[in-house]
């Protein structure tokens, strides 16, 4: 991996952010909007498959590569600038 990670270099609040926004292929629904004490917009999110560099195995018997997933999520407060974010390693086994 050369350079930033992707979710480091991810603009979470733009609409032509490479994030996804919650509910978009599940069609969840979250109530988010200017009104009353909630989210100021849905949570968004990305999901990265990375090398897992701790599963190669033995060379020689040409073990398959595997793979780990990084999900970065960002949810809003009432405003756009108060923020969380979530990072989580999957690994499949």
């Amino acid at each position: 991996e050369t350079g930033k990670p992707v979710w480091l270099t991810v603009d979470f609040l733009s609409k032509d952010s490479p994030s996804v926004e919650y509910g978009t292929f599940t069609n969840r629904v979250f109530d988010a909007g200017a009104t009353g004490i909630r989210s100021s917009k849905k949570p968004r999110y990305i999901i990265e498959i990375l090398e897992d560099p701790n599963t190669f195995g033995d060379t020689s018997i040409k073990a398959d590569k595997k793979y780990i997933y990084r999900v970065t999520a960002m949810g809003f407060g009432p405003r756009d600038d108060i923020q969380a974010v979530l990072q989580v390693l999957f690994r499949k086994e």
